[in-house]
């Protein structure tokens, strides 16, 4: 039995948001930096801002312009704090959607509700696109040995078991050439 090789190329937005998940990876890392040297520079500033007011008016202007520094750097790390976080939320949402509605249909499979096929949204990764169209295709098997296997009942009932048995050997060599 030969093994086929599954792996698919990856496509141009999935590299895009590689990309983009690398990016805030290391800008997170450089914002823990960041807020580590703040929180450095705070509690190193006190102590040198009150010895630095006791000389005089030309100390005070120092102190007042690294004050301004400091908020300013505490202004910046926030907002990208918060971009970051935006990010990563629209991000975690466009995987997790998806997933739950797999669950759905998994969950209503396993009750033998075969009705609803599994869809996504055409902003959803297309990995999720191959998912689905593998999955439908599974549904669509098990209704025909569903369907199948009721015929084959109805009629072994009826007593034509050699009409039924060739139906069931129909569909294994079918799906015996499917596998192949």
């Amino acid at each position: 039995m030969k093994i086929k090789n599954r792996r698919k190329r990856l496509h141009l937005a999935q590299a895009w948001r590689l990309k983009l998940m690398r990016f805030v990876i290391v800008s997170s890392f450089f914002i823990l930096v960041l807020l580590g040297f703040a929180i450095y520079s705070f509690t190193m500033w006190f102590p040198i801002q009150r010895s630095l007011m006791q000389m005089g008016e030309a100390a005070s202007f120092l102190v007042s312009a690294i004050n301004g520094a400091l908020k300013s750097l505490l202004l910046i790390f926030i907002a990208f704090l918060g971009y970051i976080t935006v990010i990563l939320f629209l991000l975690a949402r466009q995987f997790i959607g998806p997933l739950v509605r797999l669950g759905k249909v998994m969950d209503d499979v396993a009750q033998r509700k075969y009705l609803e096929r599994l869809r996504f949204r055409r902003t959803d990764e297309a990995i999720f696109h191959e998912i689905a169209r593998d999955f439908n295709k599974i549904l669509e098997r098990i209704e025909t040995d569903e369907a199948l296997l009721a015929e084959a009942l109805t009629l072994i009932e009826k007593g034509e078991l050699e009409e039924a048995k060739t139906k069931i050997k129909e569909r294994l060599k079918l799906v015996r050439k499917e596998e192949k």
